[in-house]
């Protein structure tokens, strides 16, 4: 529905980077998004107990550039590559950059959106993993490739203004890195040119060991069970049915074998 393709431009710059929409741009065309990601912690969940990192201050920025298109009314490809860098305190040393994990994938509209009926789309992606080294907390990944699958509902109600979007998904990974359960909600208002957000991320291995247990060494922090919970609030500016920019603002609130991030994300898509 033509009247929706904004807000997929919108949606790309307010949420946190790798989040897909269930809405498609427009057949034949391309949309662009470049983002900067900085996060930095220096708490950290050994298994589920919230600790102080014992390297102090950890920071890493990563800036992707990602690209969708429409091929048909209903079928759409995209794809995310990104380079990431890691630096810590002078105390602890650590430092890692390199290619960040790249994603492609295919996304099909299964059901258009209509008064009482929201969109529903079904994606199927690839992870291709990144460059850096794996095994110290400033690795930006898990240095494994996997596959993924999900399910995007949105719905946008014209009359006030507000719309919803959810999605649900399973990560399936190789190497002996643990397969995960992912999935989102954002909320968010349009408000003429200015849109704002609010949502809550989930991310679940559902099998793997804990930091600190027995058998556990740093060489195998790519097999810990990592979970998190995260919540967001975004805004942006859209200059017209072909571009926008936004900033957003993420918290990871609980967890297991994660780190406690804050998430600053500036986008601009096109």
């Amino acid at each position: 529905m033509r009247r929706f393709v904004p807000l997929c431009v919108v949606l790309a710059a307010t949420s946190v980077v790798s989040a897909q929409s269930a809405w498609l741009p427009e057949p034949g065309r391309f949309v662009f998004n470049t983002s900067v990601v900085h996060q930095r912690f220096d708490e950290f969940y050994r298994g589920t107990e919230r600790n102080p990192t014992p390297f102090g201050d950890l920071q890493q920025t990563t800036v992707f550039v990602g690209v969708e298109r429409a091929i048909s009314p209903r079928l759409a490809v995209d794809g995310l590559i990104g380079y990431a860098s890691t630096s810590g305190t002078s105390a602890s040393g650590l430092g890692e950059e390199g290619l960040a994990d790249s994603h492609i994938g295919l996304r099909w509209q299964a059901i258009d959106e209509r008064p009482g009926v929201p969109t529903v789309t079904l994606r199927v992606g690839a992870i291709v993993e990144g460059t850096y080294d794996v095994g110290t907390p400033a690795a930006p990944g898990d240095g494994a490739s996997g596959a993924t699958g999900s399910v995007l509902v949105g719905k946008f109600y014209q009359g006030s203004r507000i719309g919803l979007q959810g999605d649900v998904g399973y990560r399936a990974m190789f190497e002996s890195v643990p397969n995960a359960i992912v999935g989102s909600f954002v909320a968010f208002k349009s408000l003429s040119r200015h849109t704002i957000s609010a949502g809550y991320r989930y991310d679940g291995c559902v099998s793997g060991i804990d930091i600190g247990s027995p058998g556990f060494t740093p060489a195998r922090f790519p097999e810990t069970r990592e979970i998190f919970h995260a919540v967001e609030l975004g805004w942006s500016y859209a200059r017209g049915a072909r571009g926008a920019w936004g900033l957003t603002l993420a918290q990871t609130i609980d967890g297991r074998n994660t780190d406690r991030k804050t998430v600053f994300v500036a986008s601009l898509s096109y």
